[in-house]
């Protein structure tokens, strides 16, 4: 029993003995392929890691590419950018240069065109050059003097030679010698040529420089100079403006006695360039007329005269005043025409005459029949203006300006005689009016009434006969009359 057990337990340890050598032989087994799969699997990791290692090689070798590519790009943008750059600046030169090209283009056109224009100018300034050598020659030939402007300096030496006051008037009496310039200053200033303080007279030139002769009346503003006369020897008439200094005075007075000569026409015309008023003057009209009404009766009279033959003395002076103010106003026009210079009136005087004027002005009226003249704006209204002296203008004859409107006007359905007289009468008013207003606000003056009158209705008026058409006649009158009871106010106060 016991060897079965022995044997049992025998058995069982043999059985143990190869179970363990089982157990160990399964154990290396297992460790064997274990470790096949472990060095499987470490070759498959190393085969990863080498494929990783491949991969990061690839990456960073994609990595550097796109480096290299982005790189390139950037260097390719900024070829790109210089390429642009240099392409703008291209157009901006091709662009300055059209630009250029056109300007000078156009300034070649301009200058074609200047040059044109240059010589067509040249070509006139050549022929004004000729006419101007051909004038001065001409001038020169006549014997007047080229036309000199003054400096300021000789202009404020020559003032204060003659002693120029602004609160004064200063008229400069000039014309030929022996035309009875210092006669009329004389009576302009209420003296008598034997008066004392008179301007020396006689048949010779009496007066060798300038001489001031002021107003002996108090408070008178004028200021007379007597100045030596044109186209003697020692002053010839070619640089008797300009030396003698004319172009400081007020107002110039032209005197001449029988002829408007050269010498008048070139002092006004160096007045006109100097912009001086100016005043025509006939001189010893008293004389020249009895001279014309002797001429007209005697024995030596020709057969178309013998009508004047019967006339007495006083019917022929009223003849011969008519002839002698129509043949010098006549002459002073085609004169100052011939010359090219404008129209103006003339003022037939004599010394006898004014003398009896008094010299201090109540009033003035300021009398015209077509138009306001330069002397009328510039010397009389503003002087008035200037000193205080109250001033009247006038158009005289009235009705036959109406008259000549009426007939000019085109006839109407509408209109008889009385209605186109109407229109007439209210278009002249208007006019003249309005064309006052005009003159007196371009010459800075203040505004004032023009009376438009005619001397027949004025003539009724003042004889106390009806008047049915007057205008302005009766105001006329009264706002003389009016004016005549101021002064006298103000001088009995």
């Amino acid at each position: 029993m016991n060897s079965r057990f022995q044997e049992m337990a025998d058995e069982m340890k043999s059985q143990r003995d190869v179970l363990i050598q089982l157990q160990q032989q399964q154990i290396v087994q297992g460790s064997a392929d274990a470790l096949k799969r472990a060095e499987d699997t470490l070759k498959k990791a190393e085969e990863m890691a080498r494929e990783q290692q491949e991969a990061t090689r690839r990456m960073e070798d994609a990595v550097r590419q796109a480096e290299e590519a982005r790189r390139a790009a950037v260097a390719q943008a900024e070829q790109m950018r210089e390429a642009i750059g240099r392409l703008e600046e291209q157009m901006r030169r091709a662009n300055d240069d059209r630009a250029r090209a056109d300007a000078e283009a156009r300034q070649a056109h301009r200058e074609g065109q200047d040059a044109r224009s240059a010589r067509e100018e040249a070509d006139k300034a050549g022929t004004a050059a000729r006419e101007a050598k051909e004038a001065a020659e001409k001038q020169l030939r006549e014997g007047v003097q080229p036309f000199i402007v003054p400096t300021q300096a000789q202009r404020e030496a020559t003032k204060r030679k003659f002693g120029y006051r602004e609160s004064l008037f200063h008229f400069a009496v000039a014309g030929v010698s022996g035309s009875g310039k210092s006669s009329l200053i004389n009576a302009w200033r209420g003296l008598r040529n034997k008066d004392r303080g008179a301007a020396p007279t006689g048949i010779v030139e009496t007066t060798a420089e300038i001489t001031r002769y002021p107003d002996p009346s108090a408070g008178v503003p004028y200021v007379w100079y007597d100045v030596p006369g044109a186209g003697t020897l020692s002053v010839p008439d070619w640089q008797y403006f300009t030396d003698m200094g004319l172009y400081v005075f007020d107002c110039v007075v032209v005197v001449f006695e029988n002829r408007f000569t050269a010498t008048d026409v070139a002092i006004l015309r160096s007045c006109t360039r100097f912009q001086i008023p100016t005043l025509v003057v006939r001189s010893k009209s008293s004389q020249h007329i009895q001279n014309l009404a002797s001429d007209m009766g005697g024995a030596d009279a020709d057969d178309n005269d013998a009508e004047e033959d019967v006339l007495d003395m006083d019917q022929r002076k009223e003849k011969a005043r008519a002839r002698y103010v129509q043949n010098s106003r006549e002459i002073v026009k085609w004169d100052l025409q011939a010359a090219g210079l404008p129209p103006q009136p003339v003022y037939l005087v004599d010394k006898d005459v004014l003398v009896k004027i008094p010299t201090q002005a109540e009033f003035l009226i300021v009398l015209f029949d077509s138009r306001l003249i330069s002397t009328d704006i510039g010397t009389v209204l503003r002087d008035s203006t200037r000193f205080g002296i109250s001033a009247f203008i006038v158009r005289s004859k009235a009705t036959q300006h109406i008259q000549n409107l009426a007939r000019d006007m085109p006839d109407t359905d509408d209109d008889d005689d009385a209605g186109i007289s109407k229109r007439a009468r209210e278009m002249y008013i208007q006019e003249i009016r309005a064309s006052i207003a005009r003159n007196l606000v371009a010459a800075g003056l203040p505004e004032q009434r023009v009376y438009m009158v005619d001397k027949d209705t004025l003539a009724r008026m003042v004889k106390g006969r009806p008047v049915m058409d007057g205008i302005d006649e009766e105001k006329l009158l009264r706002d003389l009359l009016a004016e005549a009871r101021r002064q006298k106010a103000s001088t009995d106060t």
